[in-house]
């Protein structure tokens, strides 16, 4: 899966982003200036919350690549200014 948000940049600007699996496991990507970098994991039965800093003015996109199936997922990502 692959999500796409608009960021306006910013010396402040994060990805927000909660995650949570009931089966399976996935790892979260996100990629805003050509480089895919790592956000987090999503083990299964686990939740996880946090952020990451240092977005530039432009596009970002949250990949999501699954390890196996996966169960009963809940993904939500937010950019704040």
């Amino acid at each position: 899966m692959v999500f796409k948000l608009e960021c306006k940049g910013g010396a402040d600007a994060k990805i927000c982003y909660s995650t949570k699996l009931k089966g399976g496991s996935a790892t979260i990507y996100y990629d805003h200036d050509g480089t895919k970098q790592k956000l987090t994991s999503a083990v299964e039965g686990e939740q996880n919350k946090g952020s990451a800093k240092g977005l530039k003015n432009e596009t970002v996109y949250v990949i999501v690549e699954t390890n196996k199936k996966c169960e009963n997922g809940e993904f939500s990502f937010e950019i704040q200014q």
